[in-house]
């Protein structure tokens, strides 16, 4: 069951990353990035308005999980810039850390989190699911196979409509006075 889950979900993002590719020229990597900015994003968020409620003995507990996801986020962010400078570079791409395995326990503990645990709904609640949610994501994006870089369809329409338009608001040419 976990597989055929896993297998849809990768699916799903696969063609959502080369969609996105092919349209906007954002690839996998800036994607992948994203995921993982806006993951820590919503769990520092939800930690900060947990903190006034939760006093100071939460606070000094949760200060070297702030300081630890802060370190893991710009560490994994450096790991998926290398990756991508080793792929147009080089053209290889392997998958490390996106097994089967790393996505089911993410996909399960998000479900369990989201479900199970936070039933009530408040600003901290919300921004904690959004924060597993985007982690499932970063875990999908890592997975999928980039494509080769190229211009997107934005950019070769804009190209087209620029040239368009530059051959439209050309002056017309002044004609030669006759007869001398």
């Amino acid at each position: 069951m976990l597989r055929w889950i896993d297998g849809v979900l990768l699916g799903i993002a696969q063609k959502f990353c080369d969609k996105v590719q092919m349209y906007t020229g954002i690839t996998k990597f800036r994607l992948e990035k994203w995921a993982i900015v806006l993951s820590s994003s919503c769990i520092l968020g939800a930690w900060a308005l947990f903190l006034p409620e939760a006093g100071l003995t939460a606070g000094l507990v949760l200060s070297p999980m702030i300081i630890a996801l802060s370190v893991s986020t710009v560490w994994n962010i450096r790991k998926i810039e290398a990756q991508e400078v080793e792929f147009l570079k080089s053209g290889r791409f392997h998958v490390s850390s996106s097994s089967i395995t790393y996505r089911g326990f993410l996909l399960t503990m998000t479900l369990l989190f989201c479900v199970a645990v936070m039933p009530p709904v408040d600003a901290v609640n919300l921004l904690c699911d959004a924060g597993y949610v985007f982690l499932v994501a970063e875990g999908y994006f890592s997975a999928c196979i980039p494509r080769p870089p190229g211009k997107s369809k934005f950019r070769k329409w804009y190209e087209t409509a620029l040239t368009w338009l530059n051959d439209q608001l050309k002056p017309d040419p002044i004609p030669a006075p006759a007869g001398n």
